[in-house]
């Protein structure tokens, strides 16, 4: 587990590394939300015709939703949409969220 999660550590800084070296990322010490913004600004300078954010991407849930192949083990189809915070978000209040306002205007070329 712990040379799992190590793993994950370098992964994560790997993908960081490369946000700064295409200048998608200009933070030293950069937030999950930056991380995650700047993700979507890398993919809005591929050739892809049709971009998207996934809901918990755009409000900062922090758990993995509708995991396909699991079954028992964690029932992620009854996970309700929660902020970064873990607290239950409702569907509308998305449309105030600056967190996914941010992501949406970096989808949308501004």
């Amino acid at each position: 587990m712990d040379s799992e999660r190590a793993q994950a550590v370098a992964e994560r800084e790997q993908w960081v590394q490369e946000l700064r070296n295409r200048g998608a990322l200009a933070s030293a010490c950069p937030t999950d939300e930056e991380i995650v913004v700047a993700m979507h600004r890398l993919l809005t300078w591929t050739p892809s015709r049709i971009l998207n954010a996934t809901l918990t991407d755009a409000v900062g849930d922090r758990r993995t939703q509708n995991l396909p192949g699991t079954v028992n083990e964690y029932p992620n189809w009854r996970v309700p949409l929660s902020g970064p915070d873990g607290r239950p978000m409702w569907l509308e209040d998305l449309y105030v969220d600056q967190r996914a306002a941010r992501i949406a205007d970096v989808l949308n070329g501004n």
